[in-house]
């Protein structure tokens, strides 16, 4: 350790009060403890007085620029050199400091004490006592380190849904431990307690905030699930959350009688329609249910599902697909399994027969060599499946694209039907089967579809996306009919178009190799080709903005909106309004899930209102969060 050369440039200081002062000029020392200036003239009283005010801080200790070198009394070599007086610069000074560093050096390397990780040497280099005193009281229950590690336990009890008596296993308080020694771990009661106070807290923050796409209740029923009883419930919640019924825009459910029955009862219709929208995703459900349940599919899927129950069932029948892959070549982690459809999802269907035709020609053997087993399908059987997925999968490529939360989903509805459409017609089966099943697929899209462009809502929200604007449009009086509401709305707006608040930039869908927006690219193409000249000037910003060619599918709607606000102030701020809307009540469902997987068996005991703030208090991010 070398000691610092500043402390010998001075005149030989023989008081002790000289190790915690540093010489600035000949009237002035500088206290290594607090860094203030002290005058003194000649003597040291001013800087003992001074030192009165570190009442902790030893003397005897030996201070070198702010770091205090504690000494072992069982060290004959520290204490025969840092007992001998501080001499002037000197080369015998000089060559004492270099045998003591030496020394040090060769007996143990100074390591700078932490309060969380006391390190097991005799000689340690320590902060000043009163820096050390309040990195200690920072651990202290209401200290700020102790403030900060509660919030991220309790963070992490929520957002990963973990019961609170996690931090009864031993494991868990070994961990934080080794992370931090001084902190002390808070019973279950304290925590419930912070839930409480956070849940309160992030609830009044949450009401300032606009367009995010957020949980704000969850609440049990604890009756008949009536129109009038979920109307009660909804209008509870709007009074809590201090939301105007006028403010609400629309409200996505399913097509359940009840849901829509408590919806018209609880906000008055606009212009004589109802704000609700039905889930566009279960309207899919309904549209697919109708395809694999008929006549000419209906027995073969019901073989698939009785083949995967009859591998499922069997830890042999199991273990012998999983050999066969490997001897293929499949490495175990890549080896797959069969998948056992679920009723109420449909998408659970499609793949099961997905998976099955992947693995078909490992699993006929296996049915060759028992005879008990169920019966496999013919070569005919199979490639009127593979037919059947080619048909199904645009369908599941819609429902997963418009299910998202983070991007925007309502303006999609209209563009993705004109798509669907051209992609199932573009399909040529081989067989009778699939050809009827197809038939029926267009007859039920037309059926809950064919007056989709005439919901308000739903058209407003696609003209005003610059990636569709109105080039899906089929029917030319809903399309005018939505563009002369959409002109009332910005006439409305036009007293007051400023705004400060900005439209939320969002994560686009997962890109994936299918590709779905074939017949959309191209009419954007004949859009740009046929374009028409416009020489006169056109003051209407809507009608400026819809003879401008549309963006690429892969832009985010509301980051080129935030382009387009000061070209059109009253549009963007429609845009604001409509783009908030979500196109499925899929956000809800999930719900369902997380509430599941916080309520386990070793949770039982959960009350409705602590499941409220703990799916609640999960969907904040860090930066929310903390």
């Amino acid at each position: 350790m070398m000691l610092d050369p500043c402390v010998f440039s001075m005149s030989p200081p023989r008081s002790k009060a000289w190790n915690c002062f540093k010489k600035k000029n000949g009237s002035e020392a500088i206290c290594k403890v607090c860094s203030n200036i002290i005058k003194y003239s000649g003597n040291t009283s001013n800087l003992f007085k001074h030192l009165k005010k570190h009442s902790n801080l030893p003397l005897t200790a030996t201070t070198v620029d702010n770091v205090t070198v504690e000494i072992d009394s069982s060290q004959a070599i520290l204490n025969r050199h840092l007992s001998e007086p501080i001499e002037p610069s000197t080369s015998k000074s000089s060559d004492t400091s270099t045998n003591l560093s030496s020394e040090i050096a060769s007996s143990h390397t100074l390591e700078e004490e932490m309060v969380d990780s006391p390190l097991p040497a005799k000689l340690v280099v320590k902060r000043p006592i009163v820096e050390s005193f309040n990195r200690a009281s920072h651990f202290q229950e209401g200290g700020y380190r102790h403030s900060k590690i509660t919030m991220s336990l309790l963070y992490f009890i929520c957002k990963d849904k973990r019961p609170f008596h996690v931090i009864d296993g031993k494991g868990f308080q070994h961990l934080l431990k080794e992370l931090s020694p001084s902190y002390k771990i808070p019973c279950a009661t304290t925590l419930k307690q912070l839930l409480d106070n956070k849940y309160d807290v992030m609830k009044q923050s949450l009401k300032k905030t606009l367009l995010k796409s957020f949980c704000l209740s969850v609440i049990e029923l604890k009756e008949q699930h009536t129109g009038d009883y979920i109307s009660k419930i909804l209008n509870q919640t709007l009074e809590d959350w201090e939301i105007e019924k006028d403010n609400v825009v629309t409200i996505v459910t399913d097509n359940g009688s009840n849901m829509i029955s408590a919806v018209n009862k609880t906000f008055k219709k606009i212009d004589g329609k109802s704000r609700h929208i039905p889930c566009f995703a279960h309207t899919i459900n309904l549209v697919v249910e109708v395809a694999v349940n008929h006549s000419s599919v209906n027995n073969l899927i019901s073989m698939v599902r009785e083949i995967v129950k009859w591998v499922k069932r069997s830890v042999k029948n199991s273990d012998c697909l999983r050999k066969s892959q490997m001897d293929t070549g499949i490495p175990e982690g890549s080896v797959i399994k069969l998948i056992l459809d679920v009723k109420t999802r449909w998408n659970s269907t499609f793949y099961m027969i997905e998976r099955f035709l992947k693995i078909v020609d490992l699993i006929s053997p296996m049915l060759l060599r028992d005879c008990s087993g169920p019966s496999m399908l013919s070569a005919y059987d199979i490639e009127a499946l593979q037919q059947l997925v080619r048909l199904l999968k645009p369908l599941e490529h819609v429902t997963k694209e418009s299910s998202g939360e983070k991007y925007v989903t309502i303006s999609k509805i209209i563009p993705m039907i004109n798509c669907l459409v051209a992609q199932l017609n573009n399909i040529k089966p081989s067989t009778d089967s699939i050809s009827d099943v197809q038939v029926t697929l267009l007859r039920e899209i037309n059926k809950r579809f064919g007056s989709i462009e005439l919901v308000t809502p739903i058209a407003i929200s696609t003209l005003l996306d610059p990636r569709f604007k109105n080039l899906h449009f089929h029917d030319a009086n809903a399309c005018s009919k939505a563009m002369s509401t959409l002109r009332k709305m910005m006439n409305n707006d036009l007293v007051d178009t400023t705004t400060t608040d900005t439209l939320r930039e969002c994560d686009a869908p997962t890109t994936e190799t299918y590709h779905f927006w074939n017949h959309h690219e191209s009419l954007a193409l004949g859009q740009k080709t046929n374009r028409p000249n416009y020489d006169g000037i056109i003051n209407d910003e809507l009608s400026l903005y819809l003879t401008n060619p549309v963006v690429p599918l892969i832009t985010n709607p509301l980051e080129k909106w935030e382009e387009l606000k000061n070209i059109f102030p009253l549009l963007y701020k429609q845009a604001r309004i409509h783009f908030a809307m979500v196109a499925t009540s899929v956000p809800c469902e999930r719900l369902f899930s997380k509430a599941g997987a916080t309520i386990t068996n070793t949770r039982n005991r959960l009350t409705g209102k602590r499941l409220e703030k703990l799916l609640f208090l999960g969907c904040f991010d860090e930066e929310d969060w903390f």
